[in-house]
């Protein structure tokens, strides 16, 4: 963003950097500074963050500083009370920061490191977390994802220090508009409170009177004793979904290690909360049962429910329609994914010389499983099962099909944009996507969330996907039935997304 810029639309240089970011996703901001077109780039540190540091108003403590760009806030804030890591994607980014800083008398307190922040792992949490100019930076849609991902980060105790830029009304974006309801949307959901939200006095240029300084810290009230699962799956696993937005039966096969990106989750066939036979989600008692034990150990109660084998979303089967399109040769041949595999019966019953299929679940328990169960089998050098965090996970290949059931109703709405995110980008241009649509209902609340044709579509169509065909899944469970579509859908490489 440019330090002297009047107007976010008419400004040349920012316009430019919109083409520029249109042209990929991540390699775009490499493509921008191997250029020279950095318009946020202010040459200096940010005022309001070298004012805080100089008067002592900054935690002490492990720092943050993710789309450091050159480094100049990581550099000015950099202490023996402070050590700071600045993260950014470029690689271009990180050389300049590193040539630029080698030899400043604080240079054993600061560190660079060419990261993606949503998939970055760091082996220690952050006291502080200082956000300038990333918020707007990334499509609204991936906000929650953000949030989540400070959630995961920060020490219980930590701070997030956001400057709100830029608060105005226009359209389109890098940079988008923001509001500070915008970053209380995503952040209240990860119990984050506002300590102050203020005017930033030290704005520059006509970034005064858009620009706000909001420091937030996790809050940790009380709980009533009918909290849901999502309220606190977060805090156990780190996960970098929002609390609210998970349900049960996500949740029983991300047991193990955290998740990061936002975007889609790995289901078992069927969800945590609807039995193996299709029986009431609410009085189910395995259901009932699975509770018990995720709520007498939240740091590991999914992962055992599967050691004891309390598993009531886990059919013993494959699902009848996939093992169905399967034998009558309706299915593509290539390589294949079904995310939150579980015991792998889907996996096994698609797999031939054919088609290649990686079942991926986070739980090492099922992994295990699904392992132990398919050892022998004929065609056991045609898939394989991995015990991997599906946010974060870089597959080698993309995918020619990938199959999806019941996992699209197990996150709250506003995920569904992340989940359609995340199948564009393993899915090749011509690859396949199989939605199995349940439940097709008007009931309230969820998990599951009732779901819809037009749901579906609402998501995918921003990808580049359109349905080849929707049918009713004949062949659905029990009461199931008059409930499930079956979705195809196939990419259209010559969509835009931006």
């Amino acid at each position: 963003m440019a330090n002297d810029s009047t107007s976010i639309e008419s400004n040349s240089e920012l316009q430019k950097i919109s083409q520029v970011i249109g042209s990929g996703f991540n390699g775009s901001w490499e493509e921008k500074w191997q250029q020279g077109l950095t318009p946020w780039d202010l040459g200096k540190a940010t005022p309001i963050i070298e004012h805080l540091h100089q008067a002592g108003a900054l935690p002490n403590g492990r720092t943050l500083i993710p789309g450091c760009g050159r480094g100049y806030d990581v550099v000015a804030i950099a202490c023996p009370e402070r050590f700071v890591v600045g993260l950014d994607i470029s690689d271009s980014a990180i050389k300049k920061a590193k040539e630029s800083s080698s030899s400043s008398w604080n240079a054993s307190h600061f560190i660079f490191l060419k990261a993606d922040f949503f998939t970055w792992n760091p082996t220690e949490l952050f006291d502080l977390i200082i956000d300038y100019t990333f918020f707007c930076a990334i499509e609204p849609d991936m906000r929650p994802a953000w949030a989540s991902r400070m959630q995961q980060l920060l020490k219980p105790d930590g701070e997030l220090l956001t400057l709100m830029f830029p608060i105005s009304d226009h359209t389109g974006g890098p940079p988008y508009k923001v509001s500070i309801a915008d970053y209380e949307k995503v952040l209240h959901p990860m119990r984050f409170k506002a300590v102050s939200i203020v005017d930033n006095e030290m704005a520059i240029g006509s970034r005064k009177g858009r620009e706000k300084l909001g420091r937030p810290k996790r809050a940790y009230e009380a709980r009533s004793e009918e909290f849901r699962i999502s309220d606190w799956v977060c805090g156990w696993m780190g996960l970098c979904v929002p609390s609210g937005r998970i349900s049960g039966g996500v949740c029983g096969l991300l047991s193990g290690r955290s998740l990061t990106w936002a975007k889609n989750l790995g289901v078992s066939t069927t969800q945590l909360r609807m039995s193996n036979n299709g029986s009431s989600i609410e009085s189910n008692p395995k259901v009932q049962k699975l509770n018990q034990i995720i709520g007498s150990d939240s740091a590991g109660g999914w992962e055992k429910s599967w050691q004891q084998g309390h598993t009531p979303w886990d059919l013993g089967k494959p699902t009848p329609i996939i093992q169905h399109l399967h034998q009558t040769g309706t299915l593509p041949s290539g390589k294949t994914l079904v995310p939150g595999c579980g015991c792998g019966y889907d996996v096994v019953t698609i797999a031939c010389p054919e088609r290649f299929v990686v079942g991926l679940d986070i739980s090492d328990s099922a992994i295990k499983k699904a392992k132990e169960l398919s050892s022998s089998l004929w065609n056991a050098n045609h898939f394989t099962f991995l015990k991997e965090d599906f946010f974060t996970w870089n597959p080698t290949e993309l995918f020619d099909l990938i199959f999806d059931y019941t996992f699209f109703c197990a996150i709250e709405p506003d995920m569904r944009s992340v989940w359609a995110k995340r199948m564009r980008h393993l899915l090749k241009p011509d690859g396949e996507l199989l939605t199995l649509m349940f439940p097709i209902s008007d009931h309230a609340g969820g998990p599951p969330y009732k779901v819809s044709v037009a749901d579906y579509e609402e998501v995918l169509h921003p990808m580049g996907f359109k349905a080849v065909s929707i049918v009713d899944n004949k062949m659905a469970i029990g009461p199931r039935k008059g409930r499930e579509k079956l979705g195809r859908w196939k990419r259209t490489p010559s969509k835009s997304l931006l």
